[in-house]
């Protein structure tokens, strides 16, 4: 009995901070965070580990998105603090390459010895599976190492969360909007110079300082994303044009392409995206799915203006031999801080539509975290 009350406690509590009725601006407390640093090869990067103070319902490995703060991101933190106040223990590493916005075949890697870490742990319960939740472009790390001959029996469950299936449809969606690659206005064109950073080494002609080109990116990233201001009156226009200044003339056009939506920019970037294909192998989260058998849980925003809502019937069609996969495809979540600005009443009104689909996404962190086992 005693249970299902801290169950039915930890569910609410998690209801109502994931819910339109809290501040976006504050966090829940009720939780321990520390840090770690796990040895990768040659390296070692560093992970939050949060520990709930009462009972552990559940663990997770949290594979973050691209970002340049990784799980200091504030929305990531927040998140991380409502599942830890919930009773979920988390280990949130900071991934390198995601670090730098980039993919490479190490990278995949890097997230199995956290993975290894985090089964190893005094702290977590000794017969608890943990489950492995992902955020945005985290989907190729999770979902791989879910499938992965030497962790899928190993892995408790597994949830994708705005999650990519499909490298191509997705970076043409980044560009244009579009999963077919057909011109349109970017939704949220913020995100295009991290497109560019991973196609740099494939775009022709070949810049002279392809590192300059980088550094510029990741600069004007750092500028506009934190800030979604820069999307009023197209101010991230005004910014890319005055950062370009500072480079040399050589760079400026190829710059300007990979920070401002237009038809060159998009054949430059899709023609790099053809020639991308034959390296793709690493970039595939569908890899191992065929032999995923765990509880999965498919999250995404149906308005995502950052990767497509068929990402999710990608994902479906890849586990449909795995009789427990939900999909859950709502307007309760978006992706970047710059969709998804509703007032409190529409938000409202959105989870009145949306309530069952609501509970199916709480409960479904429950039973991804994690066989329940002896503490």
């Amino acid at each position: 009995m005693r249970d299902q009350f801290v169950f039915f406690k930890n569910f609410l509590n998690m209801a109502f901070w994931l819910g339109p009725l809290s501040s976006d601006e504050k966090k829940p407390g009720g939780f321990k965070r520390k840090e770690l640093v796990i040895p990768v090869k040659d390296r070692s990067i560093k992970a939050w580990l949060y520990i709930p103070n009462g009972k552990i319902q559940g663990v997770f490995l949290m594979a973050p998105g691209f970002h340049f703060l990784g799980p200091a991101d504030e929305r990531f933190v927040r998140f991380n603090s409502i599942l830890a106040s919930s009773g979920f223990m988390l280990l949130c590493p900071f991934i390198e390459d995601y670090l730098d916005m980039k993919v490479l075949p190490r990278t995949e890697d890097d997230f199995k010895a956290c993975f290894d870490v985090l089964e190893s742990l005094p702290e977590k319960p000794r017969k608890m599976k943990p489950g492995v939740f992902s955020i945005s472009f985290g989907s190729l790390l999770a979902v791989r190492l879910a499938g992965h001959k030497n962790y899928k029996d190993r892995v408790g469950g597994l949830s994708i969360f705005g999650g990519y299936a499909n490298w191509d449809e997705t970076l043409r969606y980044f560009l244009s909007g579009d999963a077919e690659g057909e011109f349109v206005q970017n939704r949220d064109p913020l995100c295009r110079p991290a497109v560019f950073l991973n196609l740099l080494d494939s775009i022709e002609p070949k810049p002279e300082d392809p590192e300059a080109l980088r550094e510029a990116w990741v600069e004007y990233i750092k500028k506009t994303w934190p800030d979604p201001l820069y999307l009023e009156n197209d101010r991230y226009k005004d910014c890319a044009r005055e950062m370009s200044k500072s480079l040399e003339e050589s760079k400026r056009d190829l710059f300007l392409k990979g920070c401002l939506p237009g038809r060159e920019g998009l054949d430059t970037a899709l023609n790099a995206l053809d020639k991308m294909k034959e390296k793709w192998d690493y970039l595939d989260p569908l890899a191992y799915a065929k032999d995923i058998h765990c509880p999965v849980t498919i999250i995404h925003g149906k308005d995502d203006g950052v990767i497509p809502v068929n990402q999710v019937y990608r994902f479906k069609q890849a586990l449909r031999h795995n009789k427990n996969v939900t999909t859950c495809v709502t307007g309760l979540f978006s992706h970047s801080q710059n969709e998804g600005q509703e007032n409190l009443a529409t938000k409202v009104t959105i989870l009145g539509k949306e309530l069952i689909m609501m509970v199916r996404i709480l409960k479904s962190f429950f039973l991804m975290g994690g066989d329940k086992g002896e503490s």
